[in-house]
């Protein structure tokens, strides 16, 4: 469940509201006057958004994806075993947790900031 959720939280972080509070901080910016202490401020944090939002592409963690792979091959042949051994109930759990790594190997190759 909670790889579930983490999974989930690393989806939705990648459509942060982010944009959405740029746009703000654009309106805001054209309002202020060229000269205002705060318009320097704001001009640097909308800066910065933009190199992280529109930034060179960051690559991809393959460390991550190895790792991820291997808990996915882990819990196949636990997933196997268990089928196998005739303990279905514990064999559908461990499956439900193969696909969970599976998945996260497939977001560790998703560009990222770290």
């Amino acid at each position: 469940m909670a790889g579930a959720i983490l999974i989930v939280w690393q989806i939705l972080s990648r459509f942060s509201k982010s944009r959405i509070s740029l746009k703000h901080d654009l309106e805001i910016l054209k309002l202020l006057p060229p000269t205002s202490i705060y318009a320097d401020r704001l001009r640097k944090r909308v800066e910065a958004r933009l190199k992280k939002n529109y930034g060179e592409e960051k690559p991809v963690s393959w460390g991550g994806f190895a790792f991820a792979a291997v808990i996915f091959v882990t819990f196949s042949i636990v997933t196997y075993i268990n089928f196998i051994g005739g303990r279905v109930m514990v064999g559908a759990i461990t499956s439900a947790f193969c696909l969970l790594s599976l998945l996260s190997a497939v977001c560790q190759l998703a560009p990222n900031e770290n």
